[in-house]
């Protein structure tokens, strides 16, 4: 439904009634960050997502930039139990485990 690509990072979004799927490819940083954050603001005025799905198979790498706009898509949803990270290479586990993100993503 929704795609953003940049030299080292693509999202594709999909709203499918109230549940948002996103599959994160390249790296989501600084730079690409706002890019994403976008098109959940985007999505988020069409429908009342109540399940999100974070596909992070294609995903090299997480800023804090990257996990802050997880943070506010996970504080958006009534029940953060909805909010689910699927396909987590070593690398971004790494990442959230480092940071704690993982108690609270995980």
């Amino acid at each position: 439904m929704f795609l953003i690509v940049k030299d080292n990072f693509n999202a594709d979004v999909k709203l499918n009634d109230d549940i948002l799927k996103v599959a994160l490819t390249g790296r989501l940083d600084t730079i690409t960050s706002p890019g994403l954050l976008a098109l959940y603001r985007e999505a988020e005025a069409k429908a009342k997502i109540t399940n999100i799905t974070i596909d992070m198979k294609e995903l090299e790498y997480i800023s804090s930039a990257g996990l802050r706009v997880l943070m506010i898509m996970r504080k958006a949803l009534a029940d953060g139990n909805n909010f689910s990270i699927v396909n987590m290479n070593d690398q971004v586990q790494e990442i959230l485990e480092t940071t704690g993100f993982d108690t609270i993503f995980c």
